[in-house]
């Protein structure tokens, strides 16, 4: 079973989230931060990360450089990003450091669109 981890401080989004990804059998791990985020991923492997950039404290851009460059991770998954900004050069910064990241703006995306993009993206 496939391990992904939500990663919003928003608790209503990240129970959508969850209700919506468990009809595709994905086993669910959620965090409310950025800082909780990178705690899981030091100490379990995941197959990919639903990440939202704006969140207090340590921000989603700045987890998504955390997952790539640190050794002390279990895993380097795929990341989602998840965003009401629509920062077109940070995203392109982003895309084109050549790690495995896509980008959906939250008010632009469905459950079913976040969905096919997690089934795309890890099967």
């Amino acid at each position: 079973m496939k391990k992904v981890l939500i990663v919003d401080d928003e608790k209503s989004l990240r129970s959508a989230l969850k209700d919506k990804l468990s009809q595709d059998e994905y086993e669910l791990l959620e965090a409310s931060s950025g800082k909780e985020c990178v705690n899981i991923l030091m100490s379990k492997s995941v197959d990919l990360v639903i990440l939202d950039i704006m969140m207090p404290g340590m921000s989603g851009d700045e987890v998504a450089k955390q997952i790539y460059e640190s050794d002390k991770l279990k895993s380097k998954p795929p990341v989602i990003i998840l965003t009401n900004k629509s920062d077109m050069e940070m995203m392109a910064d982003m895309v084109a450091s050549a790690h495995s990241f896509k980008y959906l703006i939250k008010s632009d995306s469905t459950l079913d669109k976040i969905a096919d993009t997690v089934k795309e993206t890890i099967g």
